[in-house]
């Protein structure tokens, strides 16, 4: 699959052109970010991560060098990794974690429906 592709059954909610994956305290690779109905997208030229929306159980802000309040933290179920950090501007993280905050919640309130 290219990478970014979004699949025919997803609805693009977001995108963000300029996004880094954190690897380490000092280092963090370009990348963009779309936000689905259903995924979080990261990808560039060599990588891709897809995160469906039901294994992410949070999203929080994290401050990059303890100080520039421009981190996210995305923390998943049942991944090999689980947690992916990543930077983003300031104004922009906000809008990232509402909008990825919102799905889970639509998600969640689909699978309670589902039980009940």
């Amino acid at each position: 699959m290219e990478n970014g592709k979004i699949e025919d059954d997803e609805t693009l909610l977001l995108e963000r052109s300029l996004f880094n994956y954190r690897i380490n305290m000092f280092v963090a690779i370009n990348g963009k970010l779309k936000i689905t109905d259903k995924t979080v997208i990261w990808y560039n030229k060599k990588h891709n991560y897809r995160i469906p929306l039901e294994k992410i159980t949070s999203i929080e802000q994290r401050n990059f060098l303890f100080l520039i309040k421009t981190g996210i933290r995305i923390k998943t179920q049942g991944m090999k990794k689980k947690n992916l950090s990543f930077v983003s501007f300031p104004s922009e993280r906000d809008d990232i974690i509402k909008v990825v905050k919102s799905e889970m919640n639509i998600i969640n309130a689909i699978d309670l429906h589902s039980l009940g």
